[in-house]
């Protein structure tokens, strides 16, 4: 019986030499931050952060990198082309799947394998295609998570309120 290889979660070098090559950019890119989105209560927040980190800390708790990629990630924008969320096509993550973390957020819509997380409400949002990968997915022990999307493209402006305190420790 063969054994399965684990898919290597892509490192912040990786992605960083992905990201040029898919877009086409020299390595100079001005990309150099990443989306952090995690739980307050039943309210998401979001950050942006300067590195990929192995693990996070937020009010006591640990959050541990998973150990897979959770799938290809778009960003949702709206006619303005500021960004309102984001759109992750997940594949083997039933855990999260499962959660009561999925459903107690009603910002977190899953339809089938498809995860939107909307971070600002707009009737007039739509999804652009880039599938961004380097994607990370973070838990703690009490199946709370917390979600990092390497910036990919140039999305402007954001539309939603960026938490400026209280924002996880990276590890």
């Amino acid at each position: 019986m063969s054994k399965r290889s684990k898919i290597e979660v892509p490192n912040k070098d990786m992605v960083r030499r992905i990201r040029q090559a898919y877009l086409g950019i020299p390595d100079d890119s001005p990309f150099d931050r990443h989306l952090l989105i995690w739980s307050f209560g039943n309210a998401l927040r979001a950050a942006f952060v300067p590195e990929i980190p192995n693990a996070l800390s937020f009010r006591g708790r640990r959050y541990q990198v998973e150990q897979r990629y959770i799938g290809d990630w778009d960003p949702i924008l709206n006619s303005a082309r500021r960004l309102v969320g984001l759109s992750i096509l997940l594949w083997k993550v039933e855990p999260l799947l499962r959660s009561e973390f999925l459903h107690r957020h009603e910002d977190l819509n899953c339809d089938g394998g498809l995860l939107q997380i909307l971070l600002h409400r707009d009737s007039e949002a739509e999804t652009e295609c880039i599938q961004g990968v380097g994607t990370r997915l973070y838990s703690d022990s009490q199946s709370d998570y917390m979600f990092l999307f390497p910036q990919w493209c140039d999305w402007g402006e954001v539309a939603f309120p960026v938490a400026t305190a209280d924002i996880p420790h990276l590890e």
